[in-house]
């Protein structure tokens, strides 16, 4: 798979110099002085909240069990939309593994805050093909603020009218490259990052992802 012209290495590590108790008033303050952008379309108080749990754990070390780069902007070249990213079995097992654990501290702390129903913390999983090959993938739910793991398949799942959702498996580099601008923000103060949700696909959008589906 073509390494992206932008991207966030997993494992890269990074430091924030502010204690949890300050977070939230810092990052309001971050906001409203400019020093970086409201995402469009999400809402003020979950970007909030998501700096603020990036803050509490910006002091941690970096997580060496995801040495891989992930595309955060739409300027990626992806590979072949019909083929599944491949990886060693047990490097997809630990991958899946570190977010599952940082999932679980995301978690409590905003259970703890009282913030649980504003912002969704997905899981990532390991799959082994029949192949014999591997892959991570993530789920990403329409309507839903969502923390992303980065991950080799994303699988949208669309919430229409109609009783049962509709689910489309496409890459994480051909997702980042039709919707990654309009839709992600990365938060790389985690460790190990995450894309914040501040959208979803247009219809167009969803249209050229179903073209290029996995099945």
């Amino acid at each position: 798979m073509p390494r992206p012209v932008h991207s966030v290495e997993t494992g890269d590590p990074a430091e924030m110099r502010m204690s949890p108790r300050d977070a939230p008033h810092r990052t309001a303050v971050a906001y409203q002085s400019g020093s970086f952008p409201r995402p469009a379309g999400a809402s003020y108080q979950v970007a909030v909240i998501a700096r603020m749990l990036a803050v509490m754990f910006g002091r941690q070390r970096s997580d060496d069990r995801i040495p891989r780069s992930y595309a955060t902007t739409s300027n990626v070249v992806p590979g072949p939309f019909a083929e599944y990213p491949n990886r060693d079995p047990i490097a997809a097992a630990e991958h899946a593994q570190a977010y599952e654990e940082q999932r679980q501290r995301l978690q409590a702390l905003l259970l703890a805050s009282g913030q649980a129903d504003e912002l969704f913390v997905a899981k990532g999983f390991a799959m082994q093909r029949p192949d014999g090959g591997a892959h991570t993938y993530t789920t990403w739910t329409e309507g839903v603020k969502t923390l992303l793991p980065a991950a080799d398949v994303v699988l949208l799942v669309e919430q229409p009218a109609q009783p049962r959702p509709v689910m489309t498996w496409v890459r994480w580099d051909v997702a980042a490259h039709v919707c990654a601008d309009d839709c992600w923000k990365i938060m790389p103060d985690f460790k190990p990052p995450r894309l914040l949700t501040i959208g979803w696909p247009t219809p167009g959008q969803l249209e050229s992802l179903k073209c290029r589906k996995l099945r």
